[in-house]
């Protein structure tokens, strides 16, 4: 018996003894050579003799770093590592631990909680007095005297949804997603955007919850001057599909060619968003819808970044074919140019 007791006892001591060793191992610290994925971003990006040519964000990187108020980590964490490291997560569709094996670095969610309260205000503003006359400027040239964006809404799947919220947010695919409603208007520029509703909510339910509602029962709406036929009006309206009910900033009636194309402004808006982040076009990952939410939002301000960026190359064009052409007389002359260097 004592023997028993001894063995019994030993036993114990050396399984507590393993375990012991096994936490202490657990936790010790590991170099993971960051400096060495810092190199290799400079010299793939940054250096003259850059490996890759530049790619879309770079050019946008420099508003973001001027902002930067992500916690500081380690001295080769820089504001470019830790932008550029969120930005390929984003860009690329790649996940967060390919970026880590790349530059030794994950700080997606650091990168949202900056974008979002440095940019909200300025790239997704309600249309102010510059806005409006640029927007029914536009409008006018289009065809659609006081328009000033169309309305719709963008299902994005979640595929870490609790087993317990499936009927909430289950759409009518059988798939959990949560719906963006967005308002874009002819230069793919998204002035407002509302995210979170679950998918199993129709248009109306969403617009029931939506600012934009709000905002026009409290008589928020934006208004600007136009004449339309002798007859002069300060409201303006959104293009909406038929589930929309018939207020008079929704409309629905107009059935000609050219009106039904404008309607597509914000679908066009949803899919360069998705072509600019690959991040979009694949089931979400997340496991906090709040996460989710950032993750959308930060999207939308950065491509409304690029639009502003590169609206001054389209804006004054109206026709596809003159766009196309002098693109291609530019694209001669300055191949003309190296060809004289």
């Amino acid at each position: 018996m004592y023997d028993n007791e001894n063995s019994l006892f030993s036993s114990k001591s050396s399984n507590m003894k393993e375990y012991d060793e096994c936490e202490t191992r657990s936790t010790q610290y590991r170099e993971r050579q960051r400096e060495s994925g810092d190199s290799r971003l400079m010299e793939d990006y940054f250096f003259d003799n850059q490996t890759f040519d530049d790619c879309p964000p770079l050019h946008l990187m420099t508003n973001i770093l001027n902002k930067d108020e992500m916690p500081p980590l380690e001295e080769v964490f820089h504001s470019y590592k830790k932008c550029m490291g969120a930005m390929c997560v984003l860009v690329y569709g790649t996940s967060t631990d390919t970026q880590d094996e790349y530059l030794r670095t994950n700080v997606l969610i650091h990168f949202i909680e900056v974008v979002i309260p440095c940019f909200h205000e300025e790239y997704l503003r309600r249309p102010n007095h510059d806005d409006l006359a640029r927007l029914l400027y536009g409008g006018e040239e289009w065809g659609s005297l006081g328009m000033v964006g169309s309305i719709d809404y963008m299902h994005r799947e979640w595929k870490n949804c609790l087993t317990t919220w499936f009927g909430q947010y289950a759409s009518r695919s059988d798939k959990t997603t949560i719906i963006l409603e967005a308002v874009a208007s002819y230069d793919l520029r998204i002035c407002h955007a509302f995210f979170g509703t679950p998918g199993s909510c129709n248009d109306i339910n969403v617009l029931d919850c939506s600012p934009i509602s709000s905002n026009l029962l409290v008589g928020r709406a934006p208004n600007g001057s136009y004449v339309v036929n002798g007859w002069e009006s300060n409201m303006t309206y959104y293009l909406t599909d038929g589930i929309c009910p018939s207020w008079g900033t929704f409309v629905k009636s107009i059935i000609t060619p050219k009106i039904q194309n404008h309607k597509f402004f914000v679908e066009r808006s949803f899919r360069v968003l998705q072509v600019h982040f690959s991040f979009l076009q694949h089931p979400c990952l997340v496991w906090e819808k709040d996460d989710m939410g950032k993750i959308m939002i930060s999207c939308i301000i950065i491509h409304t970044m690029i639009v502003e960026d590169e609206r001054n190359t389209y804006f004054h064009y109206y026709d596809q074919n003159k766009f196309l052409n002098d693109i291609s007389t530019n694209q001669q002359r300055s191949n003309s140019s190296q060809d004289d260097e």
